[in-house]
């Protein structure tokens, strides 16, 4: 018969349908946005961050784009979020010390990705350092803070040092993977001068 489905032949539900599209909508809005999550947003304890007051803009407020560090210094919060330690705009020498901490009894280093750029997306960030942190000592509770200095000198060159919460102990602060030692530092043109 014409106009007649035959055996094989399924029509989908209307509702079905409604579903499937509004479940491709949610994973494609889910895609796109996750790496524009801020780091607020995170439960406190994400990557073993222990927060502190942290501006979430990646350039100084008034930054010209020309003086100081050319790009913000970040480190990665959690997959796809970055959240910046020392901003573009920040005159050298500068450094900055935050507090992180182990997640777990066993725990025996920390590793941080530090990335270099002006956007939170890790994506469009370029990676600058992977360093690890440790040994550090074992005390049976799974958090235990340590102190991470994130320093650029007048050059711009990056250094990261470390310190046992605990008892203020230094920790070896091994670069695991470097593919920007430096930041690159802008000048101020003089008032004379003319470009």
């Amino acid at each position: 018969m014409i106009g007649q489905p035959n055996e094989r032949t399924e029509l989908v539900d209307p509702v079905t349908l409604v579903l499937l599209i509004a479940a491709a909508a949610a994973a494609w809005w889910i895609y796109r946005t996750r790496g524009r999550r801020r780091a607020p947003d995170l439960p406190e304890a994400a990557n073993y961050l222990t927060p502190k007051p942290l501006s979430d803009s990646f350039r100084v407020e008034g930054w010209d784009g020309f003086s100081g560090m050319q790009m913000a210094l970040a480190v990665e919060l959690s997959e796809g979020c970055a959240f910046p330690l020392l901003q573009a705009g920040t005159e050298p020498p500068a450094s900055r010390t935050q507090t992180f901490s182990t997640a777990e009894v066993e725990q025996t280093h920390l590793t941080l990705r530090l990335y270099a750029g002006l956007t939170e997306e890790v994506h469009r960030l370029k990676l600058a350092q992977r360093v690890s942190i440790g040994p550090i000592p074992q005390t049976g509770e799974a958090i235990r803070e340590v102190e991470v200095t994130l320093s650029v000198d007048e050059s711009g060159r990056i250094s990261v040092t470390a310190q046992y919460g605990g008892n203020g102990s230094a920790l070896t602060c091994s670069v695991l993977e470097s593919d920007l030692d430096i930041i690159p530092i802008g000048r101020q043109p003089r008032t004379g001068d003319r470009g």
